[in-house]
Formats: C-alpha cells, sequence, structure tokens
C-alpha cells in the first residue's frame, strides 16, 4: 500500500510535520493554494500523531495491568479495552475517511448493463446485496426510483441512503461489477456472463451559490413503480426532473406526496450540479460520481463467479475470497475497507 507503513510511523509523521510547518511560515504563500493544502495537510498529521499517542498509552496501560493478573484489576481493564477500541476506531475513520462528502448520505444508483435478462436478474442480486449491507450497518435505506424489467428484474434502481460515512464507504462501488454463472434462464444450462453499473452521488446540502432557476426544470409526474395489486399507488405522486442547461435528470418516488418527491429531486438535482462545480474546480472529472464508461466487457471493477468455481475478486486490489454468498449476502465490509487502505 503506497505510503502506508509512513501512516503509523510517528518519526516519519514528525517529519513530515517540519516540513509542512516550514511551509505555512512563508507570508507571501497565505491565501495560496500551497498553504492551504499545507495547512490542511498539518492538522491531518497534529490528529494522527495525537491518535497513535493515545493508543500507544492505552496498550502500556493494559500491558501494565496484565503483568499483575490480579482478578481485581479486570474490570478496569475491560475499560481500557472499550477505549482503546473508540480510539481505534476513531483513527480508522480519520485515515479511510478524509475525502470531500465522506460522512455525506448518498445515492447509489445500479443499472443494468450487457446480458439482457440475466443483467437484469443481476441488477436484483446488488440491490439486495447493497440494502442487506446498510441494513448490517444501521443505515436507513428508501427506494429513490426503480424500474423493472418485464420478467422480474431491475433495470435501473436508485437507493437513497442515510448514515453516518455512507458515501465513504460505498464510493468505491462506483464503476462496473461482472457475474459469471451457470443461467437458470438457459435450458443448455450454458455459462453466462452479465454486468450491471454503479455509480454514486453524495447527498449536498443546499449550497446558496447554486442557484436553480424553475424555468430550467422540466418535470414529469408517473405512478410509483411497485408490485401492483391493492396495495398499488393511485395517484401519480413519483417525480422526474430534467435541469435543462446540464441535462442532468433525477428522479424520486419515496414519498405518498408529489410535493416532497418533487423538493428531493430539485436536492439531487442541485447535488449533481454542486458536483459539476467541484470537479470543475479540482479537474478530476468522474472523481465523485463515477465512471461513465460502457457497462460491458472489458471494463469491470469486480468479479463474481458462480461457475466454474465460487470467488469474488476485485481487479483494483486483487482482494479475493471464496465466501461469494456472503458477500451476496452484504458482508461487504473487508472488501469495502481493502479498496479504502489501498488508497492510502
Amino acid at each position: 500500500m503506497k505510503g502506508y507503513r509512513s501512516i503509523f510511523d510517528p518519526a516519519l509523521l514528525l517529519s513530515k510535520k517540519e516540513d509542512l510547518y516550514l511551509l505555512t511560515l512563508d507570508p507571501l504563500q497565505y491565501n495560496s493554494p500551497e498553504y492551504i493544502q499545507a495547512t490542511q495537510e498539518l492538522n491531518k498529521v497534529d490528529i494522527l500523531l495525537s491518535s497513535l499517542n493515545s493508543i500507544s498509552i492505552l496498550i502500556k496501560d493494559i500491558q501494565y495491568f496484565l503483568e499483575f493478573e490480579d482478578p481485581e484489576l479486570y474490570l478496569d481493564i475491560d475499560q481500557l479495552n472499550i477505549e482503546l477500541a473508540f480510539q481505534v476506531q476513531n483513527l480508522k475513520n480519520t485515515l479511510l475517511f478524509e475525502e470531500s462528502y465522506s460522512k455525506n448520505n448518498c445515492y447509489l444508483t445500479i443499472k443494468s448493463g450487457a446480458g439482457g435478462l440475466e443483467a437484469e436478474d443481476w441488477t436484483m442480486f446488488l440491490f439486495r446485496m447493497y440494502v442487506k449491507f446498510c441494513e448490517s450497518k444501521n443505515w436507513m435505506v428508501d427506494v429513490s426510483s426503480v424500474s423493472y424489467g418485464d420478467q422480474g428484474g431491475i433495470k435501473e434502481v436508485t437507493l437513497y441512503i442515510q448514515g453516518k460515512y455512507a458515501y465513504g464507504w460505498l464510493n468505491g462501488e462506483k464503476g462496473n461489477h461482472r457475474l459469471t454463472r451457470i443461467s437458470p434462464y438457459d435450458s443448455k444450462d450454458r455459462r453466462h456472463t452479465s454486468f450491471a453499473g454503479v455509480s454514486l452521488l453524495p447527498e449536498i446540502k443546499a449550497s446558496s451559490s447554486i442557484e436553480i432557476n424553475k424555468s430550467d426544470l422540466e418535470f414529469d409526474y408517473y405512478f410509483s413503480s411497485g408490485p401492483g395489486g391493492q396495495h398499488a399507488n393511485k395517484n401519480a405522486t413519483a417525480v422526474r426532473a430534467r435541469h435543462l442547461p446540464s441535462g442532468h435528470v433525477a428522479s424520486c418516488q419515496i414519498y405518498k406526496s408529489q410535493k416532497q418527491n418533487k423538493k428531493k429531486v430539485i436536492e439531487m438535482i442541485r447535488s449533481l450540479l454542486e458536483i459539476d462545480q467541484e470537479e470543475l474546480r479540482v479537474s478530476q472529472e468522474e472523481d465523485l460520481v463515477g465512471d461513465k464508461q460502457q457497462i460491458g466487457f472489458g471494463s469491470r471493477i469486480r468479479s463474481y463467479s458462480y461457475a466454474p468455481t465460487k470467488y469474488v475478486k476485485d481487479h483494483r486490489t486483487d482482494y479475493e475470497t471464496t465466501q461469494l454468498d456472503s458477500v451476496l449476502s452484504g458482508d461487504l465490509e473487508s472488501i469495502l475497507e481493502s479498496y479504502l487502505l489501498s488508497k492510502l
């Protein structure tokens, strides 16, 4: 992992702190991009050094009490272990979630790609996988919009996910996901490959710098997608908005009220425009929303295989596991963490 060893080396961190501090002393650099970056980095290094020092002290205290082998000290040791776990989690959050919007809620969209009915079925698999992962993190999940296939799969679905570090955890999921399996729809039991693309949008609070003219928005109202029957929505409460100057489109059918859904799609359009501004400023297009590459062969971040053997492999980190069923049941933390650590 790039630079990983230096992250936990106090001597290297202190050396880096001195270098950064010298950069902040130059009065000619005040308010320059270099000065701002140096002060931000200096703050991160200070936080990291403080965390490492606290963890080191706690470990030494635990080791000291353990040397006595006194049962009366076990309660104190337990309290120290709880504090140590808390400090380690804080350090983990500092390292893994330092990017913009990491703490934000997010919108996760899954879109079926090459593979037809198989791809729509695969999109349903991924939908269930992400919902179960979110539930394991005690996050709230709502279906913002969904388009079902003709035979029960999903063509496209957007999830509105509310939880601390939701965007930070899921940011690495943007890209194309490939499934290989013996198709249950193929009478000759042939192996099929299907693709689905995942994109991510952080929820961004309304900014005074982003103004949306009513005349720039075009709205469509429609019935919410669902299984139908007696619970089918009888009113066209779902809302789709198109921002004409940018071409951005957002849909929402979370609420029973058309007014609330309309408010939510305007928030989504505002977030997209905020992202546009950010990308323009830092010149890093696709870094926030996700890759806009074709969903198909030759473009994938992760492979999931049922045949000839069961495995999941992340092609960016080479992380691999044979626990395919567990992963598709929402056990994603190890995979997501390996990607986040690879960026350090």
